[in-house]
């Protein structure tokens, strides 16, 4: 590793005696680990408390454990420590308005997207009705799009449950009368009106829109993403803008932003989760100045598809944003993303953290990726005549050497590793075994948290 120049002390640390440089953290990694694997303990925690105030940072932490624990030492350090927990008002210190924070109409046709594909993957997953079909989901998106742009400039408080009440509650005369006022809003609307041909289809249309957008109409989801409303000196409303995340401030000031989505809540939450990590990376790509981020997602593939990751993640290391993906299996990203952008998902992780206890497909991916080496073999015969590659033996036995090839790791070593070690494959060095970076035994760590 010291050979191809990727180890340093400000970036991700992956094992015990490895950790790499924010240089090479930038081209990012993948932590795969089955359930209890040891992820949290030795990997997101000995992060987090490797933090020095030169990196801000996203951590997805589903019981909100890793907050609660790391961040008295982490305010110590100077760090801003934002905790968003969707599902608890008591709990969550901003609220969260997507549409608010698009920076202009191409970015709200993606969240459109976003939101509407999610919907359906979610409802897909805990149904198994595959009710959602890609051409009713294409179908719905301009609609979505149309009343998301008008809330946008028109909206009283510019939210996404503010745009689905008028689809709701308005006639297709009425919403075209209003969406004039805009002209993105209107040309999706006509986009929209063309494929909406008969009674019928405008129906099925609406139906999948507002089957894939319900979570937003949710009490607790709405009060999420609804922003607070003051009065200014004028006494006129106005949006309470420092009520509300924005992800800006990861460059801004070195912050810790904490998303605590209970695991059994995950796939409900598709829609909130893939469009918030979308809005993180694509606004801090563009506003490329400040602060490096290094992200932590875990159980990534759970949060959802996010629009263009592909790109994204190709995109970050430019722009000093490191990106961390753990999940328990390749199997998880392909079931969201396909094979082919899965692909290139892992191609652009060039550092590969294993964990024991991986089977199947997972398993058989890190063996080929950890390649091959030759092992001789020996037959022994007897006879007279010396051959190449052959030695005589006392008694007239001969001995024949020839190399076998076979995997460096087979996929039922990569299972029955020692719960003690990792795997390490980083960029194009040869794979290491080492041992588990599991914060609580060593007292660099346990000192800070107490």
């Amino acid at each position: 590793l010291k050979k191809i120049n990727i180890l340093g002390n400000d970036g991700f640390s992956i094992s015990k005696n490895i950790r790499l440089s924010a240089k090479s953290s930038y081209e990012h990694a993948l932590v795969l680990g089955p359930t209890g694997s040891g992820k949290s303990s030795a990997f997101f925690i000995p992060n987090l408390l490797d933090l020095d105030g030169s990196h801000s940072a996203v951590v997805t932490d589903p019981k909100g454990e890793m907050c609660e624990k790391t961040r008295p030492y982490l305010e110590s350090l100077g760090y801003n420590i934002v905790k968003i927990v969707p599902l608890d008002a008591s709990k969550n210190e901003y609220k969260y308005n997507p549409l608010w924070l698009t920076e202009d109409d191409q970015k709200i046709h993606e969240i459109a997207q976003i939101i509407l594909i999610n919907g359906g993957k979610s409802i897909e997953i805990s149904t198994g009705s595959g009710m959602s079909s890609s051409e009713w989901i294409n179908m719905s998106v301009p609609l979505f799009s149309a009343a998301l742009g008008y809330t946008k400039y028109f909206g009283k408080t510019k939210s996404i449950p503010e745009a689905i009440d008028i689809i709701l509650r308005c006639s297709m005369a009425e919403m075209e009368e209003m969406f004039k006022q805009n002209k993105f809003a209107y040309r999706q609307f006509l986009i929209f009106k063309s494929s909406a041909e008969s009674e019928k289809t405008l129906a099925s249309i609406k139906s999948v829109l507002t089957s894939n957008v319900q979570i937003f109409l949710e009490d607790k989801i709405e009060n999420f993403v609804t922003p607070d409303v003051k009065y200014n000196e004028y006494g006129d409303e106005e949006i309470d803008e420092s009520s509300m995340l924005n992800p800006i401030m990861l460059r801004e000031k070195p912050t810790v932003l904490f998303l605590c989505v209970p695991e059994n809540q995950s796939t409900y939450m598709m829609p909130i989760t893939s469009v918030l990590y979308y809005q993180i990376l694509n606004m801090n790509i563009s506003h490329a100045d400040g602060y490096p981020i290094l992200c932590f997602f875990d159980e990534f593939p759970n949060s959802g598809s996010v629009l263009g990751i592909d790109t994204i993640i190709s995109t970050c290391r430019s722009r000093r944003i490191g990106i961390s993906i753990c999940t328990q299996g390749v199997e998880q990203l392909q079931q969201v993303y396909g094979d082919k952008i899965t692909d290139t998902i892992l191609n652009n992780l060039k550092t590969k953290l294993i964990f024991p206890g991986l089977t199947g497909q997972s398993a058989k991916y890190v063996s080929e990726l950890a390649g091959y080496t030759t092992v001789e073999t020996k037959n022994y015969s007897r006879g007279g005549g010396g051959k190449t590659m052959t030695e005589s033996l006392m008694g007239g036995q001969q001995v024949s050497r020839s190399g076998a090839r076979r995997e460096l790791y087979t996929a039922d070593e990569i299972r029955t590793m020692s719960k003690e070690n990792v795997l390490v494959i980083a960029h194009n060095a040869n794979p290491i075994v080492d041992s588990i970076n599991a914060y609580y035994t060593q007292k660099k760590y346990t000192k800070k948290l107490i």
